[in-house]
C-alpha cells in the first residue's frame, strides 16, 4: 500500500471545489461544481472502496478498505486545505520508520538500530 497519500481541497471564488487526492489505490483530481457535487464525489469514492471488485483492491483487507471508505466519508466535513498523508493508517513518524525498514531490507541490512 502506498504511503505518500494525500488530500488537497481548494474552494474557488466561483463556488466550485478543486480536489486532488491519492488514497492508496487511485490518484485523482476533480473540479466539482458545488458542495452537493463534492459530497456525491466523496460518497462515490467511499462506495468504491467498500464494494468494488476491481483488481486494484486485491491485497487490501476488508478492514483496511473500510478505514479508507470511512476517511472518504470524513472528507465531506473537512475545510479547505492540504492534508498530507491523510489516507495513510500511521503517523508521519510511523510512515517514515516503515520506509526506512523497507529500504534497509531491500539493501540486505538485517541488523540495525534506529535512533530518533
Amino acid at each position: 500500500m502506498g504511503k505518500n497519500n494525500y488530500l488537497n481541497i481548494k474552494n474557488r471564488e466561483d463556488g466550485k471545489i478543486d480536489l486532488s487526492a491519492s488514497d492508496g489505490v487511485f490518484s485523482s483530481a476533480a473540479t466539482l461544481k458545488d458542495k452537493d457535487d463534492f459530497l456525491k464525489y466523496c460518497d462515490g469514492k467511499a462506495d468504491m472502496w467498500l464494494n468494488s471488485t476491481w483488481g486494484n483492491f486485491e491485497g487490501w483487507t476488508k478492514k483496511d478498505r473500510k478505514n479508507i471508505a470511512d476517511k472518504w466519508i470524513a472528507v465531506k466535513e473537512l475545510s479547505e486545505g492540504k492534508y498530507d498523508y491523510y489516507f495513510n493508517f500511521g503517523s508521519k513518524k510511523h510512515i517514515f520508520l516503515e520506509e526506512v525498514i523497507e529500504l534497509a531490507t531491500s539493501m540486505g541490512i538485517e541488523h540495525y538500530e534506529l535512533i530518533l
